[in-house]
């Protein structure tokens, strides 16, 4: 809206121009009136109308010294001078001063009242948009740069604008998919860019993964952290709002704020473009204080060690679930016990190379295939654990059927079989009386293909059903589950279980309930 101040010694003039118009409906918004110079420049300061309307002839400060006034502090202000009668020297001295226009009051009819408002509307808008792409490549430019505070604090000036006294970024223009190693435009820059251009703070612009906006200063009655805090996160609140409103993701937001020791922006920009370089550690929709991720951040490149042999075994034997447990540790030490981005880089590129080589082992299994076909983003830090967690996932079951396909008949149904029966009494020679062959030999059989006894397959499927039971069923008792994976003893399937896994079906299930 466009903020209109109407200044008149004479009470019944400000009420035909304020009644004569439906100002709202036009875009407009009126400022509370003045009846003198004195009081106009007053209400100038405090509430910054972008349009003024004011007589001429008033006692004290004449209309042409308002103007002059009102021109040195803002000299993008719109003003429209009234007078009572034509007069050229009037309207010669307005011109040269940079008045927009002069109309006499005779002239005050609803009907041309509302068309010079829509002139002056449209210039305003148009000064309004010129200005504040120049403010914005300005400011990109000084940034982006790395300018001194003291240069910044210039170029502000010449353009008519304040030092910023608080700062949010956005982490979210370009994002890179972490998985695939690729830069894609996000369609959530279009609204970005339309907000930028909308919002009637300082300047709003894009630099590589951010989308920065200074903004004004913090009102004068605000004062106190908690109270500027909560000022802020109004700010960032509306910002939210706006990308809602347009049906996009909320995105998330790092604020902060000068501190009295800073002059102008460029440390606080330093400190929040920090920040926003461990977007991957934050959650989509949440709102940051700088201030508050300080200690949240590693203080430099940490070197961490991550054991593939066990996801190489885990793999290799189609454990799914400590594949999962696998992945989800090494992830968890890049989280804690604080944000390590140089790490998350080092895993992820780790887990890529590791399930690169595993696929190259396997013919028909193909990595970059698999990157393709598992949808999904890979932003942030959980997406990306769990992306890849499922990628490895699908990796191993497509080794797995590949292997199985290789498998004779008789092991093809004997696994059938024990997938099938596993809670009843079932053993080698039960198995092996189904499929019309002895004992002996599908004990050959398992050695030769699985490369285990088949006591050993019965038990892995029995002790995989029972991991499952144990996550998914947490009323179930532990005889339960010890007689719904075949055992009859809970103190037997306890021991097997614990042999089997490292730890007791208790502890199993409290670590991952």
């Amino acid at each position: 809206m466009i903020k209109v101040l109407i200044v008149d010694d004479e009470r019944l003039v400000v009420e035909n121009i304020t009644e004569s118009i439906q100002w709202e409906s036009m875009g407009f918004v009126l400022s509370r009136p003045a009846y003198n110079g004195k009081s106009a420049i007053r209400i100038f300061e405090e509430e910054r109308p972008d349009l003024v309307i004011t007589d001429i002839k008033m006692p004290g400060m004449d209309g042409l010294e308002l103007s002059r006034e009102l021109l040195k502090r803002k000299a993008d202000i719109q003003i429209i001078l009234l007078t009572a009668y034509k007069d050229f020297e009037y309207a010669k001295k307005a011109i040269e001063l940079g008045v927009s226009r002069y109309i006499v009051k005779n002239d005050i009819q609803p009907d041309f009242m509302r068309e010079l408002l829509m002139e002056v509307r449209e210039d305003i808008r148009d000064h309004k948009t010129n200005d504040r792409i120049l403010r914005r490549e300005k400011c990109k430019n000084l940034l982006e740069k790395g300018a001194a505070d003291s240069e910044l604090q210039k170029e502000l000036m010449t353009s008519s604008m304040r030092i910023a006294q608080y700062m949010i970024i956005l982490p979210y223009g370009y994002f890179d998919d972490l998985l695939r190693q690729t830069e894609e435009l996000s369609e959530d820059t279009r609204v970005l860019d339309s907000l930028i251009q909308e919002y009637d703070g300082i300047c709003g612009f894009f630099i590589r993964f951010q989308c920065v906006f200074l903004m004004e200063e913090v009102p004068e009655e605000i004062t106190g952290e908690m109270q500027i805090r909560q000022y802020m996160y109004e700010k960032a609140g509306e910002f939210q709002g706006k990308l809602r409103e347009d049906g996009e993701d909320s995105g998330l937001i790092i604020m902060g704020y000068r501190k009295q020791k800073e002059k102008g922006c460029m440390e606080l920009y330093q400190r929040l473009k920090k920040m926003s370089e461990y977007f991957r550690f934050m959650q989509e929709g949440k709102i940051y204080m700088e201030s508050d991720l300080q200690e949240k951040v590693s203080p430099g490149v940490t070197e961490k060690e991550w054991d593939m042999e066990v996801l190489n075994d885990n793999f290799r034997n189609h454990q799914a679930e400590k594949i999962t447990e696998d992945i989800g540790q090494m992830y968890q030490t890049v989280r804690e016990p604080v944000w390590d981005k140089n790490g998350l880089i080092t895993l992820t590129e780790k887990l890529r190379n590791h399930l690169n080589d595993l696929c190259r082992r396997s013919p028909g299994v193909r990595f970059e295939m698999l990157l393709q076909q598992e949808a999904g983003r890979s932003i942030f830090l959980d997406e990306i654990r769990d992306r890849m967690t499922e990628i490895y996932r699908k990796a191993n079951r497509m080794v797995q059927n590949g292997k199985e396909a290789q498998y004779s008949i008789y092991i093809r149904k004997c696994i059938q079989y024990i997938e099938e029966h596993y809670s009843e009494k079932i053993n080698i020679e039960t198995v092996a009386g189904t499929l019309d062959i002895s004992g002996v030999y599908l004990s050959q059989l398992c050695r030769k293909e699985l490369s285990q006894s088949f006591l050993e397959l019965l038990t892995g499927t029995r002790i995989k059903m029972a991991k499952k039971l144990l996550q998914q069923m947490p009323q179930m008792k532990m005889y339960e589950i010890a007689e719904a994976v075949g055992y009859r003893s809970s103190q037997y399937f306890a021991s097997v279980f614990k042999k089997a896994e490292g730890m007791t079906p208790w502890e199993y299930r409290s670590r991952n309930s």
